[in-house]
């Protein structure tokens, strides 16, 4: 039995395919949730990223489930490379879906939660954020 009631309420979750994305997909929808999954395949995140389909696909939830209580940043893409010989395109790459998504997940999310005068944004890190790893520069940056 879950502890939270999420029940009538709209969920968005960033990286929802992934290992941390999808388990709180589970919880979220054992609480209750409606839940919108955000996530593309590595070929399709810079474009998605750099481009206005982020906020259209907000406004296709407001207008699916009449708003969004919700947003759960747990996406995040990473390059294996020693840090003298880490290519500056990947560094950048990284960079603009891990940070700059956050970014602009977070903004497309704000107007609603505040005309609506709820909501919560978690951003969601891995053990990386806290405990360095080898080849990882431009992740745990």
């Amino acid at each position: 039995m879950s502890f939270l009631n999420l029940q009538s309420r709209t969920s968005i979750v960033t990286g929802a395919t992934g290992g941390i994305g999808r388990a709180i997909c589970e919880e979220l929808a054992k609480a209750g949730s409606d839940i919108a999954l955000f996530d593309i395949d590595d070929e399709k995140m810079e474009q998605f990223v750099r481009s206005a389909d982020l906020c259209s696909r907000v406004w296709s939830v407001v207008d699916e489930f009449g708003g969004i209580d919700h947003l759960i940043n747990a996406h995040g893409v990473q390059f294996l490379s020693p840090f003298a010989e880490f290519p500056e395109d990947k560094w950048t790459f990284i960079h603009e879906v891990n940070l700059m998504g956050v970014f602009l997940a977070s903004k497309a999310v704000w107007p609603h939660m505040v005309k609506r005068k709820r909501g919560r944004i978690v951003n969601v890190a891995s053990v990386r954020g806290i405990v360095a790893s080898e080849l990882k520069s431009a992740y745990i940056a």
